[in-house]
């Protein structure tokens, strides 16, 4: 488990409706997120907890969306 999670408070997203970020299965990420992403500075931490932590399948962290996760995470299972 990740050691600390303080790199949320910093999160552009913090204080949003989760709405935005868990859109139906296969509708992918849409431009609003796309753009609270593409300015946080945390982004990266935020994809990193979810690859690492699991149970994170669903919805979009540090600003990509479930089906290219699950790719990385296979092509990871698999290096």
């Amino acid at each position: 488990m990740i050691e600390s999670m303080d790199w949320q408070q910093y999160a552009s997203c913090r204080g949003l409706g989760v709405e935005f970020f868990f859109p139906e299965r296969g509708s992918g990420v849409s431009r609003q997120v796309r753009r609270i992403c593409g300015r946080c500075y945390v982004k990266d931490e935020c994809l990193a907890f979810s690859l690492k932590e699991g149970g994170f399948e669903r919805g979009v962290w540090g600003g990509v969306g479930e089906r290219i996760r699950e790719r990385e995470m296979y092509f990871e299972a698999a290096s």
